[in-house]
Order: structure tokens, then C-alpha cells, then sequence
């Protein structure tokens, strides 16, 4: 958050937007146990897997007056099988880094 406040041009917009929360439908062992596993890589590097409802939060921190900082929310949902292919191929970067880390974050938990 402190880079966009040093480059920004006054009357500029950072725009954010960040994951709050993930869930899925019919409930899926594989992927409760891919999420625990990349949520606890993310806080091993010292990151939170749920940052979306800090970032104004953050912004305040880092300089930003709360009347600068508009907040929203909103939802994806991949229901279709082209929308479920999508999100799958999407997270194929996130799979390959899990995949690459998680043997070292578990040499790091029991180091």
C-alpha cells in the first residue's frame, strides 16, 4: 500500500481489490485441503489469505485520509462449467507455486 501513495498524481485513483473470503459448493476435501494448506503458506511469509477487509484499513496506515477511500465489495460466482474451467485455468499459476513451496514451508514449520 506505501507504493501507490509515493507514485500517485494528486487527484490520481490506486484502485484495490482483494480477495475477503472463499467458499464453494458441493463441499470438496481437495480443495478445503489445497485452501488450509495455501492460506498457512501465505501466513508462514507473513501475508494474511484474507485481505480484502483490511485494505482501507491499510490504506489509512500507509497515509490515505479515510474521506480519499471509497470501499465496496462485491461476488464472483463460477457456476457454469466454462466459468469453473476459467477459474481453474486461472488458478493454474497459484497451483504451480503451491506446489513448488509446500514442501519448503513444511521443512520451515518443523525447523
Amino acid at each position: 500500500m506505501q507504493v501507490p501513495l509515493l507514485y500517485i498524481k494528486p487527484g490520481g485513483v490506486v484502485a484495490v481489490h482483494e480477495l475477503a473470503e472463499m467458499s464453494w459448493y458441493p463441499e470438496s476435501p481437495g480443495l478445503e485441503a489445497f485452501w488450509d494448506q495455501l492460506s498457512a503458506m501465505i501466513r508462514l511469509k507473513g501475508g494474511n489469505p484474507h485481505p480484502g477487509k483490511r485494505l482501507h484499513v491499510w490504506a489509512k496506515e500507509v497515509g490515505f485520509e479515510r474521506s480519499e477511500i471509497t470501499c465496496g465489495a462485491g461476488t464472483w460466482c463460477f457456476s457454469t462449467s466454462e466459468e469453473r474451467e476459467y477459474w481453474g485455468g486461472s488458478m493454474e499459476a497459484v497451483f504451480s507455486a503451491f506446489a513448488s513451496n509446500a514442501g519448503k514451508m513444511d521443512t520451515a514449520r518443523k525447523g
